[in-house]
Protein backbone atom coordinates (compact mmCIF):
# COMPACT_ATOMS: atom_id res chain seq x y z
CA UNK A 1 0.00 0.00 0.00
CA UNK A 2 2.42 2.75 -1.19
CA UNK A 3 1.80 6.27 0.18
CA UNK A 4 0.32 9.12 -2.35
CA UNK A 5 2.80 11.57 -3.09
CA UNK A 6 2.66 15.00 -2.11
CA UNK A 7 3.46 17.92 -3.53
CA UNK A 8 2.92 21.75 -3.83
CA UNK A 9 4.72 24.95 -4.28
CA UNK A 10 3.29 27.89 -2.07
CA UNK A 11 4.39 31.33 -2.91
CA UNK A 12 4.26 33.95 -0.46
CA UNK A 13 5.50 37.51 -0.78
CA UNK A 14 8.73 37.89 1.80
CA UNK A 15 8.09 41.13 1.66
CA UNK A 16 5.10 44.01 0.84
CA UNK A 17 5.67 47.32 0.69
CA UNK A 18 3.14 49.43 2.98
CA UNK A 19 4.24 52.61 2.18
CA UNK A 20 2.05 55.63 2.21
CA UNK A 21 -1.10 54.06 -0.05
CA UNK A 22 -4.51 53.80 1.32
CA UNK A 23 -3.85 49.54 0.44
CA UNK A 24 -1.69 47.19 -0.77
CA UNK A 25 -1.93 44.05 -2.14
CA UNK A 26 -0.20 40.49 -2.19
CA UNK A 27 -0.62 37.42 -3.92
CA UNK A 28 -0.60 33.98 -2.30
CA UNK A 29 0.05 31.67 -4.60
CA UNK A 30 -0.20 27.58 -4.78
CA UNK A 31 0.78 25.27 -7.67
CA UNK A 32 1.84 22.20 -8.49
CA UNK A 33 -0.49 20.62 -5.92
CA UNK A 34 -0.31 16.93 -6.34
CA UNK A 35 -2.14 15.22 -2.84
CA UNK A 36 -4.19 11.89 -1.94
CA UNK A 37 -7.83 12.81 -3.14
CA UNK A 38 -9.21 13.19 0.74
CA UNK A 39 -6.63 15.78 1.58
CA UNK A 40 -6.38 19.85 0.81
CA UNK A 41 -3.79 22.30 0.91
CA UNK A 42 -4.25 24.93 2.94
CA UNK A 43 -2.74 28.14 4.20
CA UNK A 44 -3.94 30.06 6.93
CA UNK A 45 -2.67 33.44 9.01
CA UNK A 46 -1.16 32.70 11.60
CA UNK A 47 -0.91 33.72 15.01
CA UNK A 48 2.21 34.08 17.15
CA UNK A 49 2.39 31.76 19.95
CA UNK A 50 -1.64 32.43 19.61
CA UNK A 51 -1.58 36.07 20.82
CA UNK A 52 -3.70 38.10 19.05
CA UNK A 53 -2.63 36.36 15.55
CA UNK A 54 0.48 38.86 14.50
CA UNK A 55 4.00 39.32 15.69
CA UNK A 56 5.46 42.94 15.50
CA UNK A 57 8.45 43.58 15.92
CA UNK A 58 8.94 47.07 17.95
CA UNK A 59 5.64 46.70 19.40
CA UNK A 60 5.63 49.25 22.59
CA UNK A 61 3.43 47.02 24.40
CA UNK A 62 5.44 43.70 23.93
CA UNK A 63 2.02 42.20 23.24
CA UNK A 64 0.27 42.94 20.22
CA UNK A 65 -3.29 44.45 20.75
CA UNK A 66 -2.80 45.38 24.19
CA UNK A 67 -2.54 49.29 22.64
CA UNK A 68 -6.42 49.16 22.21
CA UNK A 69 -5.87 48.25 18.52
CA UNK A 70 -8.71 45.83 16.73
CA UNK A 71 -6.33 45.24 13.50
CA UNK A 72 -5.17 41.99 12.70
CA UNK A 73 -1.77 43.35 11.96
CA UNK A 74 0.14 46.34 13.82
CA UNK A 75 2.59 48.29 12.24
CA UNK A 76 5.55 50.11 13.54
CA UNK A 77 6.40 53.62 11.41
CA UNK A 78 10.60 52.93 10.79
CA UNK A 79 12.52 54.13 13.75
CA UNK A 80 9.75 55.29 16.20
CA UNK A 81 7.45 53.54 18.46
CA UNK A 82 4.13 54.79 16.36
CA UNK A 83 2.05 51.76 15.86
CA UNK A 84 -1.12 51.47 13.37
CA UNK A 85 -3.46 48.60 13.03
CA UNK A 86 -4.11 47.53 9.80
CA UNK A 87 -6.58 45.26 8.21
CA UNK A 88 -5.76 42.51 5.89
CA UNK A 89 -8.49 41.13 3.79
CA UNK A 90 -9.57 38.82 1.50
CA UNK A 91 -11.96 40.78 -1.69
CA UNK A 92 -14.51 42.16 1.01
CA UNK A 93 -13.75 39.63 3.63
CA UNK A 94 -11.57 41.02 6.77
CA UNK A 95 -9.16 38.89 8.43
CA UNK A 96 -8.39 37.43 11.45
CA UNK A 97 -5.68 35.05 12.82
CA UNK A 98 -6.39 31.16 11.97
CA UNK A 99 -8.52 32.78 9.02
CA UNK A 100 -7.87 30.42 5.78
CA UNK A 101 -6.62 32.45 2.86
CA UNK A 102 -5.63 29.97 0.55
CA UNK A 103 -7.06 26.19 -0.23
CA UNK A 104 -5.97 23.87 -3.06
CA UNK A 105 -7.15 20.14 -4.09
CA UNK A 106 -4.61 18.15 -5.94
CA UNK A 107 -4.42 19.44 -9.45
CA UNK A 108 -6.05 22.47 -8.61
CA UNK A 109 -3.36 24.77 -9.30
CA UNK A 110 -2.05 28.31 -10.09
CA UNK A 111 -4.76 29.29 -7.42
CA UNK A 112 -3.51 32.65 -6.27
CA UNK A 113 -5.73 34.71 -3.51
CA UNK A 114 -4.95 38.61 -3.46
CA UNK A 115 -4.65 39.95 0.11
CA UNK A 116 -5.17 43.74 0.31
CA UNK A 117 -3.65 45.18 3.63
CA UNK A 118 -5.59 48.27 4.50
CA UNK A 119 -4.19 50.84 6.46
CA UNK A 120 -6.27 52.73 8.71
CA UNK A 121 -7.63 55.92 7.59
CA UNK A 122 -6.46 57.80 10.87
CA UNK A 123 -2.89 56.56 10.24
CA UNK A 124 -1.53 59.53 11.88
CA UNK A 125 2.22 59.76 9.98
CA UNK A 126 3.09 59.02 6.57
CA UNK A 127 6.07 57.12 6.34
CA UNK A 128 7.24 53.68 5.96
CA UNK A 129 5.80 51.41 8.31
CA UNK A 130 7.18 47.47 9.17
CA UNK A 131 5.34 44.63 10.59
CA UNK A 132 5.45 40.78 10.74
CA UNK A 133 2.40 38.19 9.29
CA UNK A 134 3.29 34.92 9.32
CA UNK A 135 1.18 31.96 7.79
CA UNK A 136 0.80 28.33 8.43
CA UNK A 137 1.15 26.02 4.99
CA UNK A 138 -0.59 22.57 5.68
CA UNK A 139 -2.08 19.52 4.33
CA UNK A 140 -5.19 18.71 5.76
CA UNK A 141 -7.29 15.60 5.87
CA UNK A 142 -10.96 16.40 4.75
CA UNK A 143 -12.26 12.91 5.38
CA UNK A 144 -12.27 13.91 9.31
CA UNK A 145 -14.01 17.08 9.34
Amino acid sequence: DKKAQVAYTVTIPATVELGNAASTKADITAKDVTLPANQTLKVTINGINGINGIDSTNDINGINGTNGSNGVFTATLDDTSETVSYTIKNGDTELTPGDTVLTAASGETGKTTALTFVKPDNAPYAGSYTGTVTFTVSVVDETTH
